[in-house]
């Protein structure tokens, strides 16, 4: 049972005492990985494309779900994570690929799995060190928001 103290809040990355160090990593990670979801946009893109028509009416849930996947992920599973393993290639690990089954409802599985592991990886991997839950939700809303306006702008 998790009793909820101000110890707690820190160790599930409800915190901002070290946010300032932490937004250059934050950026870099959202550059990065908006740049791997172009490149797969334009690589995959009649793939990706019918994925983006199917969920389109649903696409602004995507808001909250990313903030709340972030809560389960980074919150309370790195938390459990961290006290079954010591080694941090094992957490992150692990967050990344419970992520990326997470994912599996998706169409396109041969395609999406691979991406979302490889983007909970860079989530789970950047959160590990700097666990503020905040910025890791705003880049998960920033990528999954991408396709919306990537589409947007090229018909």
């Amino acid at each position: 049972r998790l009793r909820m103290n101000k110890t707690n809040y820190f160790k599930l990355g409800i915190r901002i005492d070290n946010i300032k160090k932490s937004l250059l990593p934050y950026t870099i990670l959202t550059v990065i990985l908006s740049l791997g979801l172009i490149a797969s946009l334009r690589l995959f893109s009649q793939s990706m494309m019918d994925v983006y028509h199917t969920f389109y009416p649903l696409f602004w849930i995507s808001i909250p779900l990313s903030i709340l996947q972030e809560i389960v992920f980074r919150g309370f599973g790195m938390y459990q994570l961290k006290k079954l393993f010591k080694k941090p290639i094992a957490v992150i690990l692990l967050n990344s690929i419970l992520f990326s089954l997470f994912h599996m409802f998706i169409p396109e599985q041969l395609l999406f799995v691979p991406l979302s592991f490889l983007a909970g990886l860079a989530f789970a991997t950047v959160y590990y060190y700097y666990p503020i839950l905040f910025l890791v939700s705003l880049a998960h809303v920033v990528i999954n928001l991408l396709p919306v306006f990537y589409w947007g702008l090229i018909g």
